[in-house]
């Protein structure tokens, strides 16, 4: 099963943390060990259950092999009638992430332990609980869960591939964790993207290469970036000129310093100003 990529956004500082509701119920906080032994059981009935019927067939009387096929394919349907229910949950699901957060994770922490989940209705169920932890800013939570399911083999849910690679680069910025960030963004450029896409992951690089201190890339091509950075809505596309601000004042272009910082102060607050300086250690 597949669907179209959900695409969060991703800008700087931050989504603000969802809500103050607590969810009916909660999900267990993410441990790969636990995620993989769901992948196993999922896969596990499913053989055993195939071979129960192989076995029966090639033992039983030749005068139960029609019942033995029927009993088992009305097994094997209500097997994916499991999957198809939790599936055709995952768009209202992806709905709550935005409106009702705690009515999300409810629904996710209700639909993780059901056995069997097709492969990827269980991969991408994850998913969404990636993009809710990063949307309550649980960035180290989030990290955890988009890099483990970067490991699997995603297919057919490889569409959310460009999904985790940008909430895996935010999220490692977030956690200081600069060596991810860099491996994220590598994985990104081997991608093709869409224009929003493309445009999410120089958001992040910019971030990524003031965080690390080249401002000489960062400042590399100055005219195109601007020129996308002004697509974007105005707390991020100020934030970006203020980043961009500090790697020129750096690089001891005071002119182009200032000129970014005004248009900075023009578009965003000076809240997010602050703290755009307080990360920067300016």
């Amino acid at each position: 099963m597949s669907e179209p990529m959900v695409n969060p956004s991703l800008t700087y500082p931050s989504p603000v943390a969802s809500g103050v509701v607590k969810p009916s119920v909660a999900c267990a906080t993410f441990a790969i060990p636990r995620f993989r032994r769901e992948l196993a059981v999922d896969r596990a009935i499913r053989v055993v259950i195939f071979v129960a019927v192989l076995l029966a067939m090639l033992f039983l009387p030749a005068h139960f092999s029609n019942i033995v096929l029927i009993v088992g394919a009305v097994v094997w349907i209500g097997l994916s009638v499991i999957s198809g229910k939790v599936f055709r949950q995952l768009p209202q699901i992806t709905s709550w992430i935005e409106r009702d957060p705690a009515a999300a994770e409810s629904a996710i922490a209700l639909a993780l332990p059901r056995h069997p989940l097709q492969r990827s209705v269980r991969l991408l169920l994850y998913h969404r609980l990636a993009i809710l932890r990063h949307r309550q800013q649980r960035f180290a939570e989030s990290a955890a869960i988009s890099q483990a399911l970067l490991f699997e083999r995603l297919e057919p849910a490889v569409n959310i591939r460009t999904n985790l690679l940008l909430m895996l680069t935010e999220a490692n910025l977030e956690c200081g964790d600069l060596g991810g960030a860099y491996t994220a963004l590598a994985g990104l450029s081997t991608l093709p993207l869409s224009h929003i896409e493309d445009l999410q992951r120089m958001a992040l690089q910019i971030r990524y290469e003031v965080a690390c201190g080249h401002d000489g890339y960062a400042l590399q091509d100055l005219e195109r970036k601007i020129a996308m950075i002004e697509m974007l809505p105005g707390p991020p596309c100020g934030v970006l000129h203020a980043l961009l601000a500090i790697a020129a004042q750096r690089q001891n272009q005071k002119p182009l310093a200032d000129w970014l910082w005004r248009r900075a102060e023009l578009i965003s607050t000076p809240q997010a100003l602050a703290e755009v300086k307080r990360r920067a250690g300016r």
